[in-house]
């Protein structure tokens, strides 16, 4: 729990022990001071990048990013995560070997004193005791439950695994390939979902009046028109714009230089890059594929953009 959320409950408990144990009032405000002293500089670091990934006038829709807000919140690292196999560290390395093996385990915790403290990959172990392959967790491998999958992604992106704490204990793990599962997919799919959302507002606002149609090819403006009249006759709404495909609402903002400006691109190679990325990422997600050999980087640089985007409201404020 955040001490600068609860900030006025902790200076209320504080205030408590300075009336009673001195030496620990000391103690306790040294570690808020210290709490407080973090949350600030994490502040600056978030400004900063947001400054970076999306400059002032470049967020999205409060609407959107509302959505994009619960959407994000609701998947969790602990959703996604399976649960970390351990062994005393003193442990023959034959037999560690022989049940990681026969359980498919590549990544297994070593314990001391009964608590997860490092952890042994399979491929190191040669012979002797585990305790000698041991592996210390890296600064920002280890992230709690209910840490978002954003954070997840950008551990998994520096490192080849990310341990989970739950309950006090380090007793999960998630690897690269636990991306592949359903709801991750359906995560990810759902924030490019939100980013197409993001485009059609900046076409209206770059087109008021339509003017979007002229920068299309007339076969494609054909196929988005038989699409709306196929969803009329259905019983559907939505207009022409929203029956474009991903790739022509993306071209349509390319074309402006003030809707390049606005989504952050300094040119139109750039953007164009990114677009190819989103949409391969897209069909890939459809069509069950391999995401992870393919469209890692992408994966990465969207969960990047899309944090960011989520907190910028807060940011700003």
């Amino acid at each position: 729990m955040s001490p600068i959320i609860n900030g006025g409950i902790t200076e209320a408990l504080l205030r408590v022990l300075q009336e009673g144990d001195e030496r620990l009032y000391k103690r306790a405000w040294k570690v808020w001071q210290a709490c407080h002293d973090q949350h600030d500089k994490q502040d600056k670091n978030r400004l900063d990048l947001a400054r970076e990934v999306a400059p002032e006038g470049h967020g999205i829709p409060f609407e959107q990013q509302r959505a994009l807000r619960h959407f994000t919140e609701s998947f969790k690292a602990v959703d996604i995560a399976e649960s970390l196999a351990s062994f005393d560290a003193d442990s023959r390395v034959e037999m560690v070997q022989e049940v990681m093996r026969s359980k498919r385990w590549i990544v297994a915790g070593l314990r001391d004193q009964g608590l997860v403290s490092g952890f042994v990959q399979l491929d190191d172990l040669d012979s002797g005791n585990c305790r000698d392959y041991k592996r210390q967790f890296a600064k920002g491998q280890v992230l709690h439950g209910d840490a978002s999958l954003s954070d997840v992604i950008q551990v998994l992106t520096r490192h080849e695994c990310c341990f989970i704490a739950l309950l006090g204990d380090l007793s999960g793990i998630i690897l690269r390939s636990h991306i592949q599962k359903p709801i991750v997919r359906m995560w990810l799919f759902g924030m490019i979902t939100i980013i197409e959302m993001n485009l059609m507002s900046h076409i209206k606002e770059a087109y008021p009046e339509d003017d979007w149609q002229n920068q299309l090819s007339k076969k494609r403006l054909e196929n988005a028109k038989k699409l709306q009249t196929e969803r009329i006759r259905r019983g559907q709404a939505g207009d022409s714009l929203d029956c474009l495909q991903f790739s022509d609402k993306a071209q349509i903002l390319i074309n402006s230089d003030e809707a390049l400006s606005r989504l952050g691109f300094a040119t139109r190679r750039s953007a164009k890059k990114v677009i190819r990325d989103l949409e391969s990422l897209r069909n890939n997600l459809a069509h069950s594929q391999d995401i992870i050999a393919h469209d890692w980087p992408q994966i990465a640089r969207m969960t990047r953009r899309i944090e960011v985007l989520v907190h910028w409201g807060e940011v700003e404020e």
